[in-house]
C-alpha cells in the first residue's frame, strides 16, 4: 500500500526515539556503576557513542533483513558479521595487522568505531600512577594507553562521524534493496 521511501522513513522515525532511549538508559545505568571518567562532557559523549552504536546495529539488522530471502537467513547472517566486527575492533587485532582479504572490515565495523570512541572518551586526560606492583609496562597517561591501542590521534568526534557514515551507508543500502525487491503488481487497464 505504501511506497518504499515513505514506509522506510516512517519506520526509522518511529523506531529512532525508542532505540535511542534504550541505549541511553543502559548507558546511564552503566556509567556510574562502572565508575567511568567523571570529567565534564565525558558522560554525554559516552551516551552519544552508545546511541550511535545502537542505530548502527539496527541499520545492519535492517540491511540483512532486506537482503535475506527469509527471517531465518537474516538471523543466521547477523552473528558471524558481529563476531568479525568484534575481532577486528582494534583491541584484538590492530587495523594494520588485518589480513589483506579483510582489510576493509575494520573501517566498516561500527563496533570498532564505538570501541575507539569510548576508549578515547574514557582515557583522554587521565593520569595513572606507576608506583607499586605491576605486570608489564606502565602507562602514565591516558594518551599513552591510547597509543598502545593504536588509537593515538583518534577523537570521539572522528569515531562518531565514522559511525554516522556506516549508518547512512546501511540505510541507503537497505532502501535500495527494498526498492529493488518491492512487490510487483499488474497495472489495472481499462476494459
Amino acid at each position: 500500500m505504501y511506497g518504499v521511501v515513505p514506509y522506510f522513513g516512517s519506520k526509522l522515525l518511529a523506531e529512532a526515539p525508542i532505540s535511542a532511549a534504550v541505549s541511553a538508559l543502559g548507558g546511564a545505568c552503566l556509567y556510574p556503576l562502572v565508575g567511568l571518567n567523571p570529567a565534564p562532557g565525558k558522560f554525554g559523549a559516552f551516551i552519544a557513542t552508545l546511541v550511535l552504536e545502537g542505530f548502527a546495529s539496527g541499520a545492519l539488522g535492517l540491511m540483512l533483513g532486506a537482503i535475506a530471502p527469509t527471517t531465518d537467513v537474516a538471523l543466521a547472517m547477523f552473528p558471524p558479521l558481529l563476531v568479525l566486527m568484534i575481532v577486528f575492533n582494534g583491541f584484538n587485532i590492530a587495523e594494520e595487522n588485518a589480513p589483506r582479504a579483510l582489510a576493509l572490515l575494520p573501517k566498516l565495523s561500527f563496533i570498532r568505531w564505538a570501541s575507539e570512541g569510548l576508549a578515547v572518551n574514557e582515557f583522554t586526560g587521565l593520569k595513572f600512577s606507576c608506583d607499586g606492583p605491576r605486570r608489564g609496562p606502565c602507562c602514565e597517561t591516558g594518551e599513552q594507553a591510547l597509543e598502545r591501542l593504536s588509537f593515538a590521534g583518534a577523537t570521539v568526534r572522528g569515531a562518531a562521524v565514522s559511525q554516522l557514515r556506516i549508518i547512512a551507508g546501511l540505510y541507503l543500502g537497505t532502501l535500495l534493496t527494498l526498492q529493488k525487491n518491492k512487490p510487483k503488481f499488474l497495472s489495472v487497464e481499462p476494459a
